[in-house]
């Protein structure tokens, strides 16, 4: 297991980006696939700086990557505004301006996407089968 704990900002981003390509060049996915995730984890870190810490645009997150017996498990944790499952979506692909695909992306790159809000923040558990 790879435990990532940074105080981030969209700068600090690519160090995310970075570690989570390190962890995924020990698992036998394609590099296809290893973009799709980095994208994901890229956005979901994206939109908890947008949505979790909205006045500052920076706060903490911690990432832990776990390689299990067949996939690995991505869970992603904030500790600002929780969010609410039930209005996580993305807009309609037919709908074409910028943003909103963030959601779309993030369960493309993943088998399983679930959000447990907590008193404080979410936890965002990932999931790839390979």
């Amino acid at each position: 297991m790879k435990q990532i704990s940074h105080f981030c900002t969209s700068a600090t981003l690519r160090i995310i980006r970075r570690e989570v390509r390190e962890f995924l060049s020990l698992v036998p996915l394609s590099e296809e696939v290893c973009f799709f995730i980095v994208s994901g984890v890229d956005e979901a870190c994206s939109n908890i700086l947008r949505h979790a810490y909205p006045k500052t645009g920076k706060g903490e997150i911690r990432i832990r990557l776990k390689r299990l017996k067949k996939g690995i498990r991505i869970s992603i944790r904030d500790f600002g505004e929780p969010c609410d499952p039930e209005k996580i979506g993305g807009r309609d692909l037919d709908d074409i301006r910028p943003g909103g695909l963030g959601t779309h992306l993030i369960r493309q790159a993943f088998d399983r996407v679930r959000y447990f809000p907590c008193k404080k923040g979410t936890l965002l558990l990932l999931n790839k089968t390979f």
